[in-house]
């Protein structure tokens, strides 16, 4: 059923986040389960609409987490800034394998966003796209905040 395999995605999370993980997958896993409970009689939206859980929603939670888990970088690089950010752009076949990687912001400063672009690299294959994704690809977008991986 979608809720059982909503519960054992989060519980695949939540046994491969290591201790030091950035709050921000914390905080997906914790929206998640919410959404699991109220699954039944249906999740409100900002809109007030009821909506149900999309497994897509699930599997943006697990790439981002691969991901960062894939970023490195080197605070000596940013020269003291913490407020930087890149927002990168990437296109996954059906069997998961990343086919393009654009920057639709770069950071400004060419060594994080080249950490950005190996983590993406590194990446490659993500896990394959849900069966019930009804197009051949998928298109997402990643926003990198050096903030964030300083958290971590």
């Amino acid at each position: 059923t979608p809720k059982k395999g909503v519960e054992t995605a989060i519980e695949q999370l939540e046994k491969e986040r290591p201790q030091s993980d950035s709050r921000q997958v914390a905080e997906a896993i914790n929206r998640l389960k919410e959404q699991v409970e109220g699954q039944a009689a249906g999740v409100k939206g900002a809109s007030g609409k009821t909506e149900s859980l999309k497994l897509i929603d699930i599997y943006n939670a697990e790439i981002w987490h691969r991901i960062q888990k894939q970023w490195a970088f080197s605070n000596q690089l940013a020269q003291g800034k913490t407020n930087i950010e890149a927002i990168i752009i990437i296109k996954i076949m059906k069997n998961g394998q990343i086919r393009d990687i654009w920057f639709e912001e770069r950071s400004g400063n060419t060594f994080i966003d080249d950490s950005v672009f190996r983590a993406i690299k590194k990446s490659d294959p993500l896990p394959s796209l849900p069966e019930a994704y009804p197009r051949p690809y998928y298109e997402v977008g990643f926003r990198f905040n050096l903030s964030e991986l300083q958290k971590r």
